[in-house]
């Protein structure tokens, strides 16, 4: 193993052996086991007076970003249109973590639990997947979500926003 951070070889080496197994498990048996996280972000992102919302979906293991796009709001047409894009270019996934916006859970009182029971049409696609949900309680998976994408000025810098439609284009 190398850690490509300190630039030589990991400390805590594995057998070349070890590795290949755990590899071939993972390829053969443990596959499907991966979490999406999806993340909206409202914001000027065109620094006028225009409000859109970027919704990302990327894989929770190693941040690749599988899905993003600009729209008008982040409402249930949307999400499902950046989740079915996501399973047909990657497959099903195991599980999804979000907030708990009202697409994706509903609530008898704003800040209260969810209720597993009573389904949106979001958690209804998902579960006829057998995808499973997670829901977004505290502020440090908040904050969480905020630093894995990067979502405030940084999410601007024309890199991101390359390739991104705007809504209505």
């Amino acid at each position: 193993m190398y850690d490509r951070r300190r630039g030589k070889p990991a400390p805590k080496k594995v057998p070349l052996a070890v590795v290949e197994k755990v590899l071939g498990l993972y390829r053969e048996k443990y596959f499907d086991l991966n979490v999406r996280h999806f993340h909206g972000s409202e914001h000027r992102w065109f620094q006028d007076e225009r409000w859109y919302d970027l919704l990302v979906i990327v894989d929770d293991a190693n941040s690749e970003i599988y899905y993003a796009q600009l729209v008008e709001e982040e409402a249930t047409v949307p999400v499902l249109a950046g989740l079915k894009e996501v399973v047909e270019r990657k497959g099903v996934f195991c599980a999804l973590y979000s907030d708990r916006a009202r697409h994706f859970w509903l609530t008898a009182k704003a800040g209260e639990a969810v209720d597993h029971d009573r389904l949106t049409q979001v958690g209804r696609a998902l579960r006829e997947l057998g995808v499973r949900m997670i829901p977004a309680y505290s502020p440090q998976a908040r904050g969480r979500s905020e630093r894995s994408f990067g979502t405030s000025t940084h999410w601007r810098s024309n890199s991101i926003m390359r390739g991104l439609a705007q809504p209505g284009a």
